[in-house]
């Protein structure tokens, strides 16, 4: 989906530190990966039956085998990641959200719970990634109590293209990321694993050097400037990219390979200059 130029209002705002967005768990790989290095020191035992019982609640004990399972679906979900990352380096490579996937819950950040009150949603169409980077290693680490395995997407330019509806309006609406610096983190689990975009251990890493976010015409000013806000490029950054990599692997209707299609520009998006 492209959008069309020529459109009036625009806003540039700069990002400040955001916390974490779980999305929902991914189902284990049956494929042969790297075997798993574990953590020499594991979490400190708690105090107290309080503090275990906590513990319990928010992570349910992982015996050795589940916690190479977990981990065994974590690396093949990064290898996908990673191809796409490959690709970027030449013109950039597009994701495509399902039909399904694409309206955004308003909930994840409060502040943007004024648009549901106004009766407004917001639907992500596409990621537009150029020179993108992960880092970081092959196995888990414990935060707290929680096994996990970090990662750090470094990328020159990601574009957004979205869509905003009221009423009976529909409305094109984009955002343009630059110099990003995003942390997220693979959570193991005994089902798989979650997936984490800024955590809050790492939410001091997150930088961006730029960001722009415009709308298309047809809405009045009151509703324009609540889509241009920063806290919706917060919300449209962590949603596109922790959904990116929920839907890696999977096919996708109308792409050149499974998920993803390359070759695509990132284009002029709304007015959004190269």
């Amino acid at each position: 989906m492209s959008f069309r130029t020529g459109f009036a209002l625009s806003a540039l705002v700069l990002l400040a530190p955001i916390s974490g967005l779980v999305i929902a768990p991914a189902a284990q790989s049956a494929e042969p990966l790297s075997p798993m290095v574990s953590e020499e020191n594991n979490a400190s035992q708690p105090n107290d039956a309080v503090q275990a019982d906590q513990k319990t609640e928010k992570a349910p004990a992982m015996d050795e085998e589940t916690l190479r399972l977990a981990l065994r679906a974590v690396l093949e979900k990064d290898r996908l990641i990673r191809m796409l990352a490959q690709t970027t380096r030449f013109g950039g490579a597009t994701v495509s959200i399902p039909d399904s996937l694409q309206q955004v819950p308003f909930n994840m950040i409060p502040e943007t719970e004024a648009l549901r009150k106004k009766g407004i949603t917001v639907r992500l169409k596409s990621l537009t990634f150029r020179d993108l980077v992960i880092e970081g290693e092959d196995r888990y680490q414990w935060d707290q109590d929680k096994p996990v395995v970090g990662r750090l997407m470094r990328f020159g330019r990601l574009a957004v293209e979205a869509e905003a509806e009221y009423r009976n309006m529909k409305v094109p609406l984009a955002a343009d990321f630059r110099d990003g610096v995003l942390p997220f983190d693979y959570l193991l689990n005994p089902s798989g694993f979650d997936i984490t975009v800024i955590p809050e251990r790492a939410k001091d890493v997150f930088a961006l050097k730029d960001t722009k976010i415009r709308v298309g015409n047809g809405l009045t000013s009151g509703i324009a400037n609540l889509l241009v806000g920063p806290k919706v490029g917060e919300l449209l950054l962590k949603y596109g990219v922790g959904q990116t990599i929920k839907i890696a692997g999977e096919k996708t209707e109308g792409s050149s390979t499974d998920w993803f299609s390359t070759g695509k520009k990132v284009v002029d998006i709304l007015g959004i200059g190269q």
